[in-house]
């Protein structure tokens, strides 16, 4: 930042980012961005740029801000690396819920630090704070995310991803207890499924 001129960014592209957040006092877009740009061991000059040169199309006004904010999470998202999606995509939802991370790492068999490893570069989006705790800082994230128009390769199909889950969950439990009980929790999955 030494030799960037000052000050920085221009009041150009602070009008950009206005118009870009929907100029209805959406403020999600511009804290999206800032956290973005903000984000430890990434250039801010780079990815304002990224920001900057992203620009969804839209013709309604009343779907600016969605789009703009869809481009936001697609290229925040698009830091991930492809070899990561899958994972990616099972890890994100638990953020809607405030999972705890440990609890996740568990239940999805990671490597204890995975989650952090794999959440990286995302932190303008999700965040795991302190207590270990999952969050998200707006729920449009998860409007994206749960709808395959808006959020494309990164859509996460909610019922299979709790189906996927229902089932890790009932197979780790069916392993950790002796026959006799593990029978007994079988029956009763099965009957609270079948109604």
């Amino acid at each position: 930042m030494q030799f960037v001129p000052k000050p920085w960014p221009s009041e150009r592209v602070i009008e950009q980012i206005a118009d870009k957040s929907g100029g209805g006092g959406y403020f999600i877009y511009a804290a999206t961005v800032i956290r973005y740009v903000d984000e430890e061991y990434f250039s801010c000059l780079e990815r304002l740029g990224q920001v900057l040169c992203t620009s969804a199309a839209h013709h309604d006004p009343e779907e600016m801000l969605f789009a703009e904010l869809d481009k936001l999470y697609s290229n925040v998202l698009s830091t991930c690396p492809k070899s990561q999606l899958p994972l990616l995509k099972r890890v994100l939802p638990f953020h809607e819920v405030g999972a705890v991370g440990s609890n996740v790492e568990g239940l999805l068999g990671l490597r204890p630090g995975q989650l952090n490893l794999t959440l990286r570069g995302l932190r303008s989006i999700v965040t795991v704070d302190d207590n270990d705790s999952l969050d998200s800082f707006h729920v449009s994230f998860f409007d994206f995310l749960f709808d395959p128009a808006r959020a494309k390769d990164y859509y996460v199909d909610i019922e299979e991803w709790h189906a996927s889950n229902f089932h890790r969950l009932f197979s780790l439990v069916n392993r950790s207890m002796p026959a006799m009980e593990s029978k007994g929790i079988q029956r009763m999955f099965v009957s609270i499924v079948v109604r």
